[in-house]
């Protein structure tokens, strides 16, 4: 349990609570980053070549496939880019803590690492250790694929156990389906389990 200049001074050391999305780029200089790439790049001269060389039609195809190529990454990286916004829309817009003693609702993006989060049928606002568990039921399809929800307890499990194995730990995307808990927060933001995903988006 923090209190409350305790979790000021770690939102100023950590940060806030959030994914961050990159700079973003329009889809004509998403297309055009595409030509970037180093084969792409030969594929490009090898166009060039064969076009002084009076072979059109294999200049032709090259830059057909180049194009093709370009427009197929493109449509990946604006998808991308949506499931990132996906990503952001799972985050909680509220949580319950115990700061000072007495538990307060603040918005999840204040949430800081060393918070003790009430768990009681509620989006999920950040990762960390359970603390206290009462009959707790988790979903976390959106992380692990898993439909069904994962009943949680205090029973220490293996340093690098698979996340669906981790029942000793709740993440943050996930959803309370049944019973309550109290965690401690260890990981927020870009640092949690859904933040690496966002990370390699």
């Amino acid at each position: 349990m923090l209190t409350s200049e305790q979790a000021k001074q770690n939102q100023e050391k950590y940060g806030f609570n959030e994914l961050v999305e990159g700079k973003k780029k329009s889809i004509p200089q998403i297309f055009l980053e595409q030509f970037k790439d180093f084969l792409v790049i030969i594929l490009i001269f090898a166009a060039v070549i064969s076009g002084f060389l009076g072979d059109a039609e294999s200049a032709i195809v090259i830059f057909v496939v180049i194009t093709i190529n370009a427009i197929l990454g493109t449509v990946q990286t604006v998808k991308a880019e949506q499931s990132l916004k996906s990503l952001k829309q799972l985050s909680a817009p509220e949580a319950k803590v115990r700061r000072d003693g007495v538990v307060i609702q603040i918005p999840s993006r204040e949430v800081t690492i060393g918070d003790e989060v009430i768990i009681e049928g509620d989006c999920i606002p950040a990762d960390g250790k359970l603390l206290t568990v009462a009959s707790l039921k988790v979903d976390e399809s959106a992380l692990t694929g898993e439909s069904l929800s994962v009943e949680k307890s205090l029973d220490e499990v293996p340093e690098g156990a698979a996340l669906g194995d981790q029942t000793n730990r709740v993440f943050s995307g996930s959803f309370a389906t049944y019973g309550r808990a109290t965690c401690e927060v260890t990981e927020i933001g870009m640092e949690t389990e859904v933040g690496k995903i966002a990370k390699l988006l």
